[in-house]
């Protein structure tokens, strides 16, 4: 029988050691892992394609993974939508079918997760579900250095990833971790994995993971509940869900118990991102005035811009006529030096000519038939001046 486990988290939550951490309960991953990179060093174990599939199903309403409002799930009605949900119920398939015992994890799943359970329950396969929970101060402190958030940004992306899900949790087989907590004691967590999802331990590889993996620099910050509690510009009502989440995954209180106040949870949650989100759209307008002006500056750039093109490709076509016009005197030109070599040799030959002349009448002139008719040549001469 097919199994899949599925790890949900916020971003920059430690979904990713956690993930990596599966292996030794016998949990594939896959060999379609995304490399490492500066940030996250031993892997984010994540699958390219469910990533793929999970940015195009955001873009089709048009959001990154880092956009604050809710997805509109209606939109998956469409033909495009469709077409989505046929590849990805095209890659569970094919990813079951190759590991009956399967893991994966993408941040962006935990935003999506009504469209991944549908796939699930098309392929009647039981998803279960790992959530790791990490302190929202630590997640905004790592958004910071990352990608620059604000703190108010990164409280509401951790709402939005976070809370919608926990009725989705209902009547399945779920497990909430800490990630804090695991990176202090990864054995005995491994062990609650084990017994939650009903999978056995590989002793040796659990050696080498809490041996070799585990390490300091897994951790960048760590805040405390009374940090979050004191800290400024905390929305209460992330202080007191992650208060309820940590409870539930140090076994306090169970996920039924809070389910039961969903209603009134829910209140807070909308009333919280509709304050967030509203003091976004102030943001956003003042950033849109910045735009325009910024739009008409670069109006204007376009416009002289456009005026400089035009000149160089005048330049150009001038130049182009002038390489022409070059090209055609460099050729008249050899065309006289072919001439001009010519006319040198004729002149050379006729200088030749003339030496030879000169030489054959000196030849002449000093023959015996030239002296002999030395007196007839005067006679000719003073005849012809007579005769003139």
């Amino acid at each position: 029988m097919n199994k899949c486990i599925a790890v949900l988290g916020m971003h920059r939550s430690g979904t990713s050691v956690v993930t990596k951490a599966l292996e030794i309960l016998g949990v594939n991953l896959g060999q379609n892992i995304i490399p490492v990179a500066g940030d996250n060093k031993k892997g984010f174990w994540e699958d390219s394609s469910i990533i793929e599939l999970n940015d195009r199903i955001l873009a089709l309403a048009g959001m990154t993974w880092f956009s604050v409002s809710e997805y509109p799930f209606a939109l998956l009605e469409s033909e495009e939508g469709r077409a989505l949900e046929k590849e990805a119920l095209e890659l569970i398939s094919s990813r079951l079918n190759t590991y009956p015992l399967w893991g994966f994890k993408d941040p962006r799943c935990s935003r999506l997760l009504p469209f991944w359970q549908n796939i699930f329950a098309k392929l009647n396969i039981t998803l279960s579900y790992l959530v790791v929970l990490r302190n929202p101060l630590d997640i905004a402190a790592s958004l910071k250095k990352r990608n620059d958030f604000k703190l108010a940004m990164s409280q509401h992306l951790w709402l939005v990833h976070t809370f919608q899900n926990l009725k989705l949790f209902k009547n399945n087989e779920v497990c909430f971790v800490s990630f804090d907590d695991f990176l202090s004691t990864p054995e005995e967590h491994l062990q609650r994995f084990s017994r939650c999802f009903n999978l056995s331990i590989d002793e040796t590889a659990l050696t080498s993971f809490a041996d070799d993996f585990i390490s300091p620099d897994l951790r960048h910050s760590y805040s405390s509940n009374d940090d979050l509690m004191i800290r400024p510009g905390i929305f209460p009502f992330v202080q007191k869900l992650h208060l309820i989440l940590s409870k539930i995954a140090d076994s306090t209180t169970d996920l039924d118990m809070v389910l039961e106040h969903w209603d009134e949870l829910e209140r807070e949650y909308l009333a919280t991102t509709h304050a967030s989100l509203h003091e976004f759209c102030l943001h956003a307008h003042t950033r849109n005035v910045d735009v325009a002006n910024i739009m008409g500056l670069l109006e204007k750039n376009t416009i002289t811009l456009a005026d400089q093109h035009k000149l160089i490709e005048f330049q150009v076509v001038k130049n182009d006529q002038l390489k022409n016009e070059n090209d055609q005197l460099k050729n008249k030109n050899d065309q006289l030096k072919n001439e001009n070599r010519q006319l040198k040799n004729k002149n050379n030959q006729l200088k030749n000519e003339n030496r030879q002349l000169r030489k054959n009448f000196d030849l002449i002139r000093k023959s015996t038939t030239w002296q002999m008719t030395k007196p007839v040549r005067y006679i000719v001469t003073m005849l012809k001046k007579m005769g003139r």
